[in-house]
Parts: structure tokens; C-alpha cells; sequence
């Protein structure tokens, strides 16, 4: 890869930044025309797709008049506002993520300071800006991504340091994303944000696609990748039965986690009867792979009651084979969720 000033600008502030640049093209058309072209295209594309989500409400978009850019204005990331056809002001809210999700309601707070301010409800659209996999759902008009992007940006060869730079560190993103199969857990641990598509390349290499069972967390350094089995009907779970990864720099591991208590009057008692059975059977399909160490995990070995076992595996592992390895896995749970012999 080149000299890239967005490998190293990586936080949220520096992409604010960026589409903070790349909007005020829209004032600058006879200083460089194709940058005014792709600044407006960003704009066309915001309000096309704000259109198709609310028909009774039909903006046009052929010029933009009186464009402002705010940034960081009452903790928005970026505020943009137009003058449409009828002299009203439009505002566009972009909320802007990296690694982080949306949380404690944040784009509907931003919308109601605006409210608040004496701003039609009508007249405010909401994006939501997320370079890499969001596992949740968003409320928003309109959700940016690197497709998003990527589509706006490819058809313009502009001469443009900046421009070029995130065109080509989205470009590079984006392959690595695509190709995440064949990279080993050491690769994508040296690279965070491969470890946060590892939901979005699992749910579609999965048959079963439920791409809303899966989350993403980071705790002290490691990354959390959470794929949830199914909500268990046995009497004696209180919790889903769910595979986790944790990797990082230097651990590579699988768990299997659930909740094995009964709810006894009132009160919760510990099934460690079930938990063996389960242990043994994950065991038993351990036993022949000398690649992989398999742990069991007691719960009188940690505070942490819910993990059953630890998969550690090496950091030449591929992510293809982790990809097999939790689905025949999932296979194990859910036949013993079933009461079926699982056959190796």
C-alpha cells in the first residue's frame, strides 16, 4: 500500500473531516468541477434514497443553494443544510461510526434538538454513516456505507490527494473484506476492523443467514465476535447457547457459552449434570483433531459461569476453517438441543 494518510487517520474526527471536504465542493464548482460533481452526486445520492423511504415527502435535488457545513454542532458529527426550490432549509444529520455502534438513541436526540429549535420535523433527514459491519438496526432515512461510497467515488479519476487517498484506503477495505476467508487469525488481528466483519462474512457463509443473532464487542484490547445459536426451549437454560470468538494480538480462541441453571421458586440452581453432558459431547469431537486444544471451562474456575469450553486455536488458522469449525459446532448444539446424537 502507499503512503496513505488514512492508514494512519483513523478515527471517526478524520472521515468527519473528509466528508466535511468532500461537501464543500458543492460552493467551489468553478475551482474544480469534477470534485463539485462528486460532492453533488454525495448530495443526489442522500436524497434520492431519502425519496424512495418517504414518498409522501418528494425532495428535489437539482441545485443546491446556500449549502452549510457544521461540524461537531451539539455533538452532531456533521450538519449539513440547503435551501431547496421553496426557500425551506434542509438539514442533513450524518452520524458517522467506525468501529462503534449508534447508541443510547443519539440520532433521534440530535433530530429533536433540532425540533426544538423551531425545525420541521419534514425538513430533517437522518444518515448514518458505518464503514464497516453493523449488526444492529439503525433508524435512520438514509444508511452510508462503503458501497455507498465506493459507487459515488469509482468513476472519477480526479487528481487530488485527499480524494485519492480515501478512495484507494476504502478500495483496499473493501478487497480485504471480500477476501477475509483466506487471511489467518493472526491477519485479521494485526487488522481490527477485519475481526468486525466476521459476523457479516459468517451470516452469509452460514445456511442459516440470521445475520440479526450476530454482535460485535470489545473489551480491554480484544475483540468479541458473538454468533447466538437459538433461544433454548430445555427448562433448565435461561439464556441462548452461543459461540464467541476473542481474538487479539496474541489469543486465538473459540468459546461456547450458555446459561445451565433451573428456576426453582424463585431461585436460579446450577445444572452441572447437563453442562457435563454437553462438555463430553464437544469433547468427543475434539478428540481427533490435533490441530486444535480443546479446554473445558468449569465454573468453578471463573467468576465467568456462562463459558463451557475454550477452543484455542493457532494464529495460522484460517478464517475459512473457523468458519466451518462454528458451523459444525452450531451443528453439536443444536442436536443436543434436540436430544440427537451428533455423528462425527
Amino acid at each position: 500500500m502507499e503512503n496513505n494518510i488514512f492508514k494512519y487517520a483513523t478515527k471517526e474526527l478524520s472521515q468527519d473531516a473528509f466528508i466535511c471536504w468532500l461537501v464543500e465542493w458543492i460552493n467551489h464548482k468553478e475551482e474544480n468541477s469534477e470534485l463539485y460533481e462528486v460532492s453533488k452526486k454525495f448530495l443526489d445520492k442522500i436524497i434520492e434514497k431519502y425519496n424512495k423511504k418517504n414518498t409522501k415527502r418528494n425532495l428535489k435535488f437539482n441545485d443546491y443553494n446556500n449549502v452549510k457545513i457544521l461540524k461537531q454542532d451539539k455533538n452532531i458529527d456533521v450538519l449539513i443544510s440547503f435551501e431547496n426550490e421553496n426557500n425551506e432549509t434542509i438539514y442533513i444529520i450524518i452520524e458517522d461510526k467506525k468501529l462503534t455502534s449508534e447508541h443510547s438513541n443519539q440520532i433521534n436526540k440530535y433530530k429533536n434538538k433540532l425540533i426544538n429549535k423551531g425545525i420541521k420535523e419534514e425538513n430533517i433527514i437522518t444518515t448514518y454513516y458505518k464503514m464497516f459491519y453493523e449488526p444492529n438496526q439503525i433508524d435512520v432515512d438514509v444508511l452510508i456505507d462503503r458501497k455507498f461510497m465506493l459507487e459515488i467515488m469509482e468513476n472519477y479519476h480526479i487528481k487530488n490527494d485527499i480524494y485519492i487517498d480515501y478512495y484507494n484506503y476504502l478500495s483496499l477495505i473493501e478487497y480485504k473484506c471480500k477476501n477475509i476467508k483466506k487471511f489467518s487469525l493472526k491477519e485479521i488481528s494485526m487488522e481490527q476492523y477485519l475481526q468486525y466483519e466476521l459476523p457479516n462474512v459468517y451470516c452469509s457463509h452460514s445456511e442459516k443467514n440470521e445475520i440479526n443473532k450476530c454482535g460485535v464487542g470489545r473489551v480491554r484490547g480484544s475483540v468479541f465476535y458473538t454468533w447466538y445459536i437459538r433461544g433454548l426451549d430445555k427448562n433448565y437454560f435461561l439464556d441462548y447457547l452461543y459461540l464467541e470468538t476473542n481474538i487479539n494480538k496474541s489469543k486465538y480462541e473459540l468459546r461456547i457459552r450458555g446459561r445451565f441453571e433451573n428456576k426453582e421458586n424463585g431461585n436460579l440452581k446450577y445444572n452441572e449434570d447437563e453442562r457435563n453432558k454437553l462438555q463430553d459431547k464437544i469433547e468427543k469431537y475434539f478428540s481427533n483433531k490435533s490441530n486444535i486444544k480443546f479446554e473445558k471451562f468449569n465454573k468453578r474456575q471463573a467468576n465467568e459461569s456462562m463459558i463451557l469450553a475454550k477452543i484455542k486455536l493457532s494464529e495460522e488458522y484460517k478464517v475459512s476453517d473457523l468458519l466451518n469449525l462454528m458451523e459444525e459446532l452450531e451443528r453439536i448444539l443444536d442436536l443436543f438441543i434436540e436430544n440427537k446424537e451428533y455423528k462425527n
